[in-house]
């Protein structure tokens, strides 16, 4: 599960992943999805609630440290794509 987003400032990236070379999933099913963590959460298996909470966590403790900026304005660009990649000759 993988949870992927950014600031103006920062970008970070989250992932819970199962290792099948670990003991541990030896005779299991090898999947995220009710799994019980040390916390005692279990896992739903939507990469926004957990790898996006964990994300968040990072982020948090990260962003009142970063001075404030916005995002640059969009700026449209035209650009003129070869026949090969429109599908039009």
């Amino acid at each position: 599960m993988w949870f992927n987003a950014y600031t103006p400032e920062l970008e970070g990236v989250a992932m819970i992943s199962v290792d099948p070379g670990n003991t541990y999933w030896t005779g299991r099913q090898q999947t995220l999805t009710g799994l019980r963590t040390g916390s005692g959460a279990v896992l739903s298996g939507n990469s926004t609630t957990e790898s996006g909470g964990i994300w968040k966590a990072m982020m948090s403790a990260q962003l009142p440290k970063t001075p404030a900026t916005q995002f640059a304005p969009y700026t449209p660009t035209t650009t003129s794509m070869p026949a090969a990649y429109t599908g039009r000759s």
